[in-house]
This record gives C-alpha cells, sequence and structure tokens, in this order.
C-alpha cells in the first residue's frame, strides 16, 4: 500500500503538481511507519523534503531531509 501511494506521489511530483504529491507521499510515509518499514519510510521521507524544496518550503524540507 505504501508503496503504491509513494509511486501516485511521484507521479504527481512529475506532473509538478507538489500540493498532490505532497498529500500522497506523506500518506506513504506514514503507512510505512505503521508497517515498520524503514527502507520505505526513508525513500519517501526524502521524496517529502525534496517536495518541500521545490516550494521554497526550506524549514520542512530540513526536517524530513534529517529523518532520511
Amino acid at each position: 500500500m505504501a508503496e503504491a501511494l509513494g509511486i501516485i506521489g511521484g507521479i504527481y511530483a512529475k506532473m509538478n503538481n507538489t500540493k498532490e504529491a505532497l498529500k500522497y507521499t506523506l500518506e506513504a510515509a506514514q503507512v510505512a511507519k505503521e508497517l515498520n518499514n524503514l527502507d520505505g519510510l526513508s525513500t519517501h521521507y526524502q521524496a517529502i523534503a525534496e517536495l518541500y524544496t521545490r516550494q521554497n518550503n526550506y524549514k520542512d524540507a530540513y526536517k524530513y531531509h534529517l529523518l532520511y
């Protein structure tokens, strides 16, 4: 489930729709966390950091960068 949500988030990111990309990628990270999937969680945190950077939201980007 987390992987599918991450893929959807990635598709939105490629379409430059960072709002929807963040929505799905944050949800993917939550599911990965609940499943204790640390590799997936790290991947999603990295993607979230990159998405926040695209939005010039460096505070949240840095926060997620530290998590992955």
